[in-house]
């Protein structure tokens, strides 16, 4: 057992609308503009952490369904979609690795952004929907698409869908009842089991909405068992991915973690009477929760947090077949470490993290992209990154990061590039990053616009000097410092001057007295009047001292 776990959760704790721990409803007010991935919006939202506490399922019918949105054309706001000449990914490889509705996903995903080889794609998609699957719209728009793709259209499977519709009908009937029957019973375990049961009827029939109600009676109706309880978190937490719900998952992360840290707390006191099997029932889900919160967080472009968050899954505790696959996982967060992370974060934090680097070896090039970065040699990257961008594309979510991604990585081995030496040749580094000197001068430019590196570029001479002011209120901060120390010293001019008037009057005033014989008050002089002398030089300090103290 992790007994750290409510550490790294302690984050997530600080903000407002976990709910009431007596309840584990959590805020899902979905509508149909939530899930359009081509919004200006998507991807940049950085108010990550607000969610209330109101049903789940309020609002999810506005939700299109997986199959009805593929069908949506795009409206001129929408960007172009990126296109790719090949793609050497085996559809085979993606039907036994993920789960049904993660490799229908990502299949789909290729077949639309790779149309040379979309008819391959598309029947490997349609196979795999009628072996697995109960979901007759999917399966019609998918035939419509290939048939379009094809030079010689053929007829679709009557047979299928004919006996797919009698199956889901008697299917459906019977587990309406089944659950009707556990809901007038009042059983909770009755409850449960239905619930579950209708769930997974629900996602073959590719009813994303409804089932993610059924998911919300399951953790409603359930709050004493806790195992199910997270279990649930987690099958919402994809169901909401496979719908492309992005922008509400944030409330279903929070709800999970509050329920994880409390789980850990109550294990944590009651360590001794713990069950082995409930213990690794709560890793597993640990371990989920942090790879469903970092693929969230990159989605939305927080890519040093999506780092930090897939470094602390525990990999060998992730299911296969899943959403993600541990070539996935490891891949997504050496990508975002690297275009956030520096040398020495990327060293210890992941090529020293044992459960990382375990996972980073099953995927050879991304390794030796991380291994390459961390031993600086920056002339390696450029190449793996263009052998592998392909690949990027192909992948559901990483395709809209992809050319961001690349960005910030190239500006960040720029930086690391930079941080030892003093001053170098534009040119020399633009060889090393296959870049034009042009090219990286513009590069150079934009860092120091952005306030990224402090450094002076020289456009004749092609060459960079860095360790030069850091900045502009640098140079006003000291300009102002030498303004009050020319003032000061002015003011000290001016009272030393008014000093040395008023001294010399009030000597010669005191002498002229003495000479006369008279006193201030008339006749003669007293004798402590004819021996005090005023002392120029008493006087002299006092302002000396005065002086010194405005000057410190």
């Amino acid at each position: 057992m992790d007994n750290n776990f409510s550490d790294d959760l302690t984050d997530r704790d600080s903000f407002q609308g976990l709910g009431n721990s007596s309840s584990n409803t959590m805020d899902l007010d979905v509508d149909e503009e939530s899930f359009n991935e081509n919004d200006p919006d998507y991807g940049v939202d950085d108010d990550m952490m607000n969610c209330s506490n109101e049903n789940p399922a309020d609002g999810i019918d506005a939700m299109p369904r997986f199959d009805d949105r593929i069908g949506q054309s795009k409206t001129g706001t929408e960007k172009a979609r990126i296109t790719i000449e090949y793609c050497n990914i085996n559809p085979a490889e993606i039907i036994k690795e993920y789960s049904v509705i993660a490799a229908n996903n990502r299949l789909l995903h290729i077949a639309e952004t790779c149309p040379s080889q979309s008819v391959v794609y598309l029947m490997a998609l349609l196979t795999n929907i009628k072996e697995k699957t109960t979901n007759i719209s999917f399966e019609t728009e998918v035939f419509n698409r290939l048939t379009s793709n094809s030079s010689t259209p053929s007829a679709n499977d009557v047979a299928w869908i004919e006996k797919t519709r009698e199956v889901v009908k008697n299917k459906g009937a019977a587990i309406r009842a089944k659950v009707k029957s556990a809901e007038e019973s009042n059983i909770k375990e009755d409850m449960q089991e239905a619930y579950i049961e209708q769930y997974h009827f629900l996602m073959k029939c590719g009813e994303f909405d409804n089932a993610m109600k059924n998911l919300n009676n399951v953790v409603k109706e359930n709050v004493q068992y806790t195992d199910t309880v997270l279990d649930g978190y987690i099958k919402m937490l994809e169901t909401a991915f496979f719908m492309d719900a992005f922008t509400k998952m944030d409330s279903i992360l929070q709800q999970l973690c509050k329920a994880l840290k409390d789980e850990n707390s109550s294990y944590n006191e009651s360590a001794s009477i713990a069950s082995a099997k409930r213990q690794s029932e709560f890793q597993k889900i640990s371990a989920k929760y942090h790879v469903m919160d970092g693929l969230y967080k990159m989605v939305r472009s927080n890519f040093a947090c999506a780092a930090e968050a897939f470094r602390q899954a525990d990999f060998e505790l992730v299911d296969n077949p899943s959403t993600l696959i541990l070539k996935d996982i490891a891949l997504y967060g050496a990508i975002c470490a690297l275009a956030t992370l520096s040398i020495d974060q990327v060293k210890s934090q992941f090529l020293l993290n044992t459960n990382f680097k375990k996972a980073l070896i099953s995927n050879t090039t991304i390794y030796d992209l991380v291994v390459n970065y961390s031993n600086s040699q920056f002339h390696k990257i450029s190449p793996i990154l263009k052998s592998i961008k392909n690949d990027l594309y192909s992948d559901k979510y990483l395709c809209p990061l992809v050319d961001r991604l690349y960005n910030l990585i190239m500006q960040n081995c720029v930086l690391q590039y930079m941080n030892p030496y003093s001053q170098g040749t534009i040119s020399s580094m633009a060889a090393t990053f296959e870049m034009s000197p042009d090219d990286m001068l513009d590069l150079l430019e934009s860092l120091i616009i952005a306030g990224k590196i402090n450094a002076r570029l020289d456009a004749i001479h092609m060459v960079y000097t860095t360790g030069i002011k850091k900045s502009r209120d640098d140079f006003v901060n000291t300009s102002l410092t030498a303004q009050k120390l020319v003032l000061a010293r002015s003011n000290a001019s001016i009272l030393r001057a008014i000093h040395i008037a008023g001294n010399q009057f009030i000597h010669d005033d005191a002498k002229s007295k003495r000479y006369t014989g008279q006193s201030e008050l008339g006749g003669r002089p007293t004798p402590s009047q004819e021996n005090s002398q005023p002392s120029r030089s008493s006087g002299f300090a006092k302002i000396t001292n005065f002086f010194n103290s405005k000057k410190n």
